[in-house]
C-alpha cells in the first residue's frame, strides 16, 4: 500500500495554494469544479507525496490533531528561507534523534507542519 495524498479543506484556496507552492515546493497538477461552490487542486510533491486542496462556499475552520510532516535536505537553509518569507516558527528547532531538528509552522489555514532533516 502506498498513500497518494492528503485532503485538507481550506477557506481560500489561493493562499494556501501558494503556501504549498512557495514554502514547500509543490506543483500545481490540476484543478477541477466537480460542482458550483467547489474548487479542487491537486498539488504534487517532489517525490509520490501530494496534497489535494478543496474549498467550499461554505467553510468552517476546525482544529485537529494532525501535523503533516515534511524531511528538509538542509534546516539551516529552512530556517533562513522560512525567516525570509515571514513565516513564523510555532515550536523548535528542537533534537529529534539521530542528530536531526525539527521545527513546525502553520499554513495559513492554520494546519500545522512539521519540518525535520532526519528520518
Amino acid at each position: 500500500m502506498k498513500m497518494t495524498y492528503v485532503t485538507l479543506r481550506v477557506g481560500s484556496i489561493e493562499k494556501t495554494q501558494a503556501f504549498y507552492e512557495d514554502i514547500l515546493g509543490f506543483e500545481q497538477e490540476r484543478v477541477i469544479n466537480p460542482r458550483p461552490g467547489m474548487t479542487i487542486v491537486f498539488l504534487k510533491g517532489r517525490d509520490s507525496s501530494g496534497v489535494e486542496l478543496i474549498q467550499e462556499e461554505e467553510f468552517t475552520p476546525r482544529a485537529n490533531n494532525v501535523v503533516l510532516t515534511f524531511r528538509v535536505e538542509d534546516m539551516a537553509a529552512t530556517l533562513e528561507f522560512l525567516k525570509e518569507k515571514q513565516i513564523p516558527l510555532l515550536m523548535g528547532p528542537v533534537p529529534i534523534g539521530g542528530g536531526g531538528q525539527m521545527v513546525q509552522i502553520a499554513d495559513p489555514d492554520g494546519q500545522m507542519i512539521g519540518l525535520i532533516d532526519v528520518f
